[in-house]
């Protein structure tokens, strides 16, 4: 009995299944050769019917299999069956999946050599895959290069290229082929606005975000969630809280339910830097329970980085504390949000407990939970802790880095702890790792405090050679060394090269200036910086008079001192009572009469 028509179209199509599952089996070694065993009994039936080719090089781009459908191409062109335009776009189209620009671009080129001429689908696809593989430089070059080759960009050209500028924080860029797309008289659509938002948000452009939002309206486009939670994202990110709040209430406005990317995007924005609304992250993460909206762990996290920006740390230790029961999983990001919070409230103690807690939860710290340790210890003068983790880190494979360095030698500063400090810095570069103006400073102050003028000195020189600028704060410690060694000469020089080095003296160095003087029995450079201090912008405090008038008392130089004093308690500064002590010892033991018309006279008036 003769097959029916039906029969017949299930055997022609079981053919090329069978063919695709016979290359889906293939391991990821498998040679050309495997595969033009399989092939070679198809070969003549795909040159009467090109779609079967099509068929499954579509089928091996779904799967991201961009090796095995270049070697069906090789198999093509090795049996002379002709590749025609859909087959080499399926193609490029699994390479751009499986993220292999190189490839797309391959494939791309060989083209014109099959006799197949690109169309805009072959180059978007390449655009997208560079896209997809950050190559934006090379994504743009190829949008460029369409109208030459008498290919038009289409609205997919466009958003692929803004996609691409704006991974890579090109939002000018990004902007620019926007703008350029009324001159093409392609018109723009709402992905093309998201992508142009997304591409404003990480360049940090938060004004621009909310213009191109408030545009989609004016050139009726309309605007999804997606539109809006890249404008949130993008205010919250630069620590935009009160418009972040404000596109979300105005979603709800226009019956555009946010969902859980719209509340973490928002409450992101509490835990930057300039976000200190730590209530209002809370109460973000209880309205999102209340809008049916699960939380998950990012926004558990960004609550509890908001707690601890706002030096809420209770507050964060309970929300960490609380996710288990919401089933929200832990993870290292909200263990590291906690112990930063406890960090920048001074709570070590818990900052160890959180870190040492983190393995029974088979999380493994990371470079960013024992920084946020090391540093937790350093503010809480707990240097011999900070170095036993830093030692202990390479235990746990997490490679101590700059910031790590840098605050290990900053406790060992707090901790008077010297000669530590510089084996740390000289540790940073058998590391190779490049110490910055912050690590040096660390280990001048600790030079400084240690009064080790020379070693000061020697290390403050060292900058340069590094590339790196000494700025106040170098000055002024090593000019604090010098003044503990008695080396006033050194002081004075120190502070009058501070504008060469580009750095503007402060009241810190010269108050350092000012002691070293003092100590070195000078008195004539005191009341000179004295008066240049405002020309600095400076205002003298007591340290400064202090230093001044103990210089002169020293130098038998009454006048000046009770000057000094007098202009002291004009500028409504407070004398110490360390300063008034000496200067009354002082007046006593010269046989001063404590008469109004008397040197000393003048100094118990003044205080009286």
């Amino acid at each position: 009995m003769p097959s029916s028509p039906a029969g017949l179209c299930c055997v022609a199509a079981s053919a090329p299944c069978d063919c695709l599952a016979s290359l889906l089996a293939l391991s990821q070694a498998s040679s050309s050769a495997d595969v033009s065993k399989i092939l070679a009994p198809e070969l003549h039936k795909w040159t009467r019917d090109p779609k079967l080719v099509t068929w499954i090089l579509g089928s091996l781009a779904k799967n991201k299999l961009p090796d095995l459908a270049i070697s069906v191409l090789g198999v093509l062109r090795d049996g002379r069956v002709e590749a025609n335009l859909f087959h080499c776009n399926s193609i490029i189209n699994a390479c751009e999946k499986a993220r292999r620009w190189q490839q797309a671009l391959c494939i791309l080129t060989d083209m014109p050599a099959l006799a197949v001429n690109p169309d805009a689908v072959s180059y978007n696809s390449v655009i997208s895959a560079c896209e997809k593989g950050e190559e934006w430089l090379l994504a743009l070059r190829i949008f460029a290069q369409m109208p030459d080759l008498k290919v038009m960009p289409n609205v997919v050209s466009y958003g692929a290229a803004i996609s691409a500028c704006g991974k890579a924080g090109q939002w000018q860029l990004a902007l620019n082929c926007l703008r350029a797309m009324p001159l093409s008289r392609v018109l723009s659509n709402e992905i093309i606005y998201n992508a142009a938002i997304s591409a404003s948000e990480k360049g940090g452009q938060w004004a621009l975000a909310l213009s191109l939002l408030q545009e989609m309206c004016e050139v009726h486009v309309s605007r999804s969630e997606i539109s809006f939670n890249a404008a949130i994202s993008a205010c919250g990110q630069c620590g935009q809280w009160q418009w972040s709040l404000r596109l979300l209430s105005d979603m709800r406005e226009m019956s555009i339910s946010p969902d859980r990317i719209s509340f973490n995007a928002a409450m992101s924005a509490f835990a930057s830097e300039q976000g200190m609304q730590w209530n209002l992250a809370i109460a973000l993460l209880t309205g999102m329970q209340e809008a049916a909206i699960l939380p998950n762990d990012i926004s558990y996290n960004a609550a509890i980085s908001a707690c601890g920006k706002g030096s809420q740390w209770k507050f964060a230790l309970g929300l960490l504390e609380k996710m288990p029961a919401v089933r929200v999983r832990h993870t290292v990001i909200s263990y590291n949000a906690a112990i930063s919070a406890c960090e920048s409230s001074g709570c070590w103690q818990f900052a160890l407990g959180i870190l040492r807690k983190m393995p029974d939860m088979s999380l493994i710290p990371d470079i960013i939970s024992c920084n946020a340790a090391i540093s937790a210890f350093e503010k809480g003068g707990e240097w011999q802790l900070a170095l036993s983790l830093l030692f202990n880190m390479f235990s746990s494979r997490v490679y101590p880095d700059l910031i790590s360095h840098s605050s290990a030698i900053s406790s060992c500063e707090k901790g008077d702890q010297w000669q530590i400090a510089l084996e740390l810095l000289a540790r940073m570069h058998d590391a190779k790792i490049r110490p910055n103006e912050v690590s040096y400073n660390a280990a001048l102050s600790a030079l400084g405090k240690g009064g080790r003028w020379q070693l000061a000195l020697s290390t403050l020189g060292e900058m340069p050679c590094m590339g790196l600028s000494p700025d106040e704060f170098s000055s002024s410690a090593a000019m604090s060394a010098c003044e503990k060694g008695y080396q006033w000469q050194f002081s004075v020089d120190l502070l009058g090269g501070m504008p060469k080095m580009k750095a503007l003296p402060n009241q810190i160095s010269c108050n350092a200036v000012l002691s070293a003087c003092e100590k070195g029995g000078q008195w004539q450079m005191p009341l000179a910086l004295l008066m240049t201090m405002p020309e600095l912008r400076l205002v003298p405090n007591q340290i400064s008079f202090s230093s001044a008038i103990l210089a002169c008392m020293n130098c038998n130089r009454w006048e000046s001192m009770f000057s000094s004093w007098e202009e002291m308690l004009h500028g409504r500064i407070q004398p110490d009572r360390a300063c008034y002590s000496a200067l009354s010892g002082e007046c006593e033991q010269r046989g001063l009469l404590m008469s109004e018309d008397s040197l000393a006279g003048r100094l118990s008036a003044s205080l009286g």
